[in-house]
């Protein structure tokens, strides 16, 4: 069984409604086409924009993108930046993944839109032992952006009533597993003897200003504050677990929001019978069947909040990055190899 990663053909459709556009010649590659000047007339404003290809280069003078929202595959949206500046979507799915970003090129006078979507088997219908052994398994991919400097983010409370962990002002269990998957992020613990790297991840207490990410589970508008907590996401897709948005500029990261999504049958579990990073403290005994290890989506996210992308291939199921997640697995809590040395090859090593 091989992972499905499918770049996909182009289409524009202005809100609810397909429009074709025209045919190109068959020596113009898909990827290399520009929206025609007879759309124009058809990118009216307030509509969303559906975009359905892997690359896409749009000119301001074909259909000014910035400010407008941009549908790609699964649901996944971004409102594009009026500056600039670049935002990038990464959504985490029970099946596999999904990853759009716009970057705004003002001095060309273009938006540049790149997407990719991923279904993935989860390591149980896969097999541990059919996947390369975390510790020997090297592989990372890297986003185009970076911290700079500690990640400061605030923890948004929001709707964590809905996601079946326990919550009182002295064991604040949601938080903490939060806590502890941002922290993951920022130095790649592992339990393979590999030097932890020198990311930072500075909680700033918490805040009524919610991640900047739609009801959808599309990224918004940023506002400056990285905003890390639980919401209800009731009109994304189903197969939804989190989604983390990055706006950037010049590769680094301006603002990063994390959205664990509660209610529509997601449920989350934390286990306190351990404390830090001492290892798989847990076991699947331990967690109702059907709900999620928050502190393993936690660092599967902050692998993305600290610059790391998906790793892709049935093989490197046991890594943090692989683009899915199983119920009751707390594994991806800790680092693998590659997952490591993606964030060391960042921010250095300890």
């Amino acid at each position: 069984m091989k992972i499905n990663h499918r770049p996909v053909k182009i289409v524009l459709a202005i809100s609810l409604t397909a429009i074709a556009l025209p045919v190109a010649s068959p020596a113009v590659r898909a990827d290399e086409r520009e929206i025609s000047p007879t759309s124009v007339e058809q990118c009216a404003p307030q509509k969303t924009v559906a975009v359905a290809e892997s690359r896409k280069l749009v000119r301001f003078t074909d259909c000014d993108l910035r400010g407008r929202t941009v549908l790609g595959s699964r649901g996944i949206t971004v409102t594009v930046p009026r500056t600039g500046t670049s935002v990038t979507a990464q959504a985490l799915h029970r099946d596999g993944s999904s990853r759009l970003t716009a970057t705004v090129n003002v001095r060309a006078g273009e938006v540049e839109i790149n997407q990719e979507v991923q279904t993935a088997p989860t390591r149980s219908k896969i097999g541990r032992a059919a996947a390369l052994d975390k510790c020997a398994d090297g592989a990372y991919n890297r986003n185009q952006y970076r911290q700079n400097g500690a990640y400061k983010w605030y923890y948004y409370p929001g709707s964590v009533w809905e996601s079946g962990i326990p919550d009182d002002p002295i064991n604040r269990y949601p938080f903490i597993a939060l806590d502890l998957g941002m922290s993951s992020g920022a130095m790649a613990p592992n339990d393979c003897g590999l030097p932890w790297a020198k990311g930072q991840s500075w909680n700033q207490g918490d805040t009524g200003f919610q991640p900047n990410v739609g009801l959808n589970g599309g990224c918004t508008g940023a506002n400056g504050i990285n905003s890390v907590g639980w919401m209800r996401l009731s009109s994304a897709a189903p197969s939804l677990l989190a989604v983390t948005c990055t706006w950037s500029s010049n590769g680094i990261a301006t603002e990063t929001d994390v959205a664990m999504r509660t209610g529509d049958g997601v449920l989350w579990w934390y286990d306190d019978s351990g404390t830090g990073f001492t290892g798989e403290r847990a076991t699947t005994a331990l967690c109702p069947a059907g709900r999620y290890y928050a502190e393993a989506v936690a660092a599967h996210e902050a692998g993305h909040v600290f610059g790391l992308a998906h790793v892709t291939g049935e093989q490197h199921a046991n890594l943090t990055m692989y683009p899915t997640i199983d119920t009751c697995d707390l594994g991806p809590s800790r680092y693998g190899r590659g997952d490591n040395l993606g964030i060391v090859s960042i921010y250095g090593k300890q």
